[in-house]
């Protein structure tokens, strides 16, 4: 297990169940750089380390380890998928993207439930998730900022 983190200056911080030679469980942390860590997300970043932690002290025999591993990645990769799709409209087009929807008068404008203003979730702290503007869907911190109208046009 893996926990990444990525502040808004772009440097980031990886905390990975590790162990020692003689195989006593261990943390491995690794940044770019010091890490900037807004107040709001101090819990995050906690249950980010007691999760990797609970983890690590945990036996896990290496086969196993690694095809969770791979079944992980490949959640992930499907978990990222949908969320990169949720501002489709109802002919699958992104929003600005060309669309032969009627409804969408040759560009797509998106999902109609989901909007740059709306709240589409919370974390699990209880903060406010968005869907970001679209050079931003790839940035984690981006989906906990309310976009602004610049950022959307």
């Amino acid at each position: 297990m893996t926990f990444h983190y990525r502040d808004p200056d772009g440097e980031r911080l990886e905390i990975e169940a590790d162990e020692f030679g003689d195989g006593t469980p261990a943390l491995y942390i690794d940044t770019t750089a010091p890490i900037r860590l807004h107040l709001d997300q101090v819990e995050d970043l906690v249950a980010g380390i007691r999760d990797t932690r609970r983890h690590a002290a945990t036996p896990h025999p290496r086969a196993a380890t690694q095809a969770t591993d791979t079944a992980k990645d490949r959640w992930a990769q499907q978990l990222v998928a949908v969320l990169a799709d949720l501002d489709r409209c109802a002919h699958g087009r992104h929003e600005g993207d060309p669309c032969s929807g009627t409804e969408c008068g040759g560009t797509s404008r998106g999902n109609p439930y989901v909007g740059p203003d709306r709240v589409i979730g919370y974390s699990r702290y209880g903060r406010p998730l968005f869907l970001p503007a679209r050079p931003l869907k790839h940035e984690p911190a981006a989906w906990h900022t309310a976009p602004t109208t610049k950022d959307h046009t």
